[in-house]
């Protein structure tokens, strides 16, 4: 078992992509990248599971960043990714011309360059501060960074899908949409997928005699995995899981007029694809203040046309950071 986190595993994956413009195919990528390399072995008969199922996962985390990985397949065959080759196109995150740092610009930029000395990718941080020293003596340097913004449903993910794969009982603390207080769930997870960024567990919810679907986020503790094994019917659960959400995400959509040249505009588009004319896009969510919540962040630079509940959902959470910082009185 490697002993390198997510994030610096992922880091080092997209450092790799940048390093391969050209592309590099899976099992090659695996074999070299620190996170995987240590327990992929690309000429076993059976792939390690435990690694394919991170590597989907890091692709799904890094274009919620806004760093879209790019595929090529050199033969253009269906239905095999043997021949996939996978990059980063440097270019598309090239600073735009003119841009330039003031000292006191490039002073807090080293200071959070320095900042990641003390953590696990101190390599990659001196690398990063040389870059950033040489922006000082040529005006057409770029800055070839990445935000250590990462998704914290790890833990829950992974004792999810250990009780799915053993069919055990679990528990945990879950946070419903208005609810102040987290109540505790006991369910038998039969499924687990990702829609828009989000990790969803459909389980039977062993207190209330049914199948329920959670949005791991809203899970507020680690699931506690309880030992031995719980029948439930067979039946094709990820698809059920795959058309209640689809369902859901077609009740939920809204319209996203985004500022260009804006932290916004490159994570957004890199999720939901090319803007339009009007540099907006358009969006399915499956959850209304888990979205309000994750757009709160892009600030004025992310309007909601068509969803009033949302617009208004985003707005009221402005108001209150604003009112908490004493920007306005509500």
């Amino acid at each position: 078992m490697s002993t390198i986190g997510k994030e610096e595993r992922q880091f080092n994956l997209i450092l790799t992509l940048i390093a391969y413009p050209h592309g590099i195919k899976r099992d090659d990528l695996l074999s070299i990248v620190p996170g995987y390399q240590e327990v992929f072995d690309r000429f076993a008969e059976v792939k390690n599971a435990g690694v394919l199922r991170n590597f989907e996962r890091d692709k799904v985390d890094i274009a919620a960043l806004g760093i879209t990985i790019q595929t090529t397949d050199e033969n253009e065959s269906l239905n095999d990714n043997q021949n996939t080759r996978y990059f980063i196109r440097e270019s598309d995150y090239d600073f735009p011309e003119g841009v330039t740092f003031s000292q006191e610009e490039m002073s807090l930029l080293r200071s959070a360059a320095q900042a990641w000395r003390d953590g696990s990718m101190n390599l990659e941080s001196r690398k990063a501060l040389t870059k950033l020293r040489s922006l000082g003596f040529a005006t057409d340097d770029r800055l070839v960074g990445v935000a250590p913004s990462m998704s914290r449903t790890d833990d829950a993910f992974d004792a999810l899908h250990d009780a799915y794969v053993k069919q055990c009982k679990c528990s945990f603390l879950y946070l419903k949409p208005g609810e102040e207080k987290p109540a505790k769930r006991s369910v038998v997870p039969v499924a687990l997928s990702d829609v828009f960024g989000q990790w969803h567990v459909y389980s039977y919810d062993l207190d209330r005699k049914g199948f329920r679907t959670f949005l791991l986020s809203r899970i507020v503790t680690t699931p506690v995995v309880i030992k031995g094994r719980l029948e439930v019917p067979a039946e094709d659960y990820s698809a059920v899981l795959a058309a209640e959400l689809r369902v859901l995400a077609l009740k939920n959509q809204a319209r996203l007029q985004l500022t260009p040249n804006t932290d916004a505009y490159s994570r957004l588009v890199a999720r939901y694809g090319a803007a339009d004319a009007n540099d907006s896009v358009s969006v399915q969510f499956t959850d209304l203040n888990v979205f309000a919540d994750e757009l709160c962040e892009f600030g004025p630079h992310v309007t909601i046309h068509d969803n009033d509940e949302l617009a208004e959902a985003l707005a009221s959470r402005l108001r209150l950071i604003a009112s908490n910082h004493g920007a306005l009185n509500v």
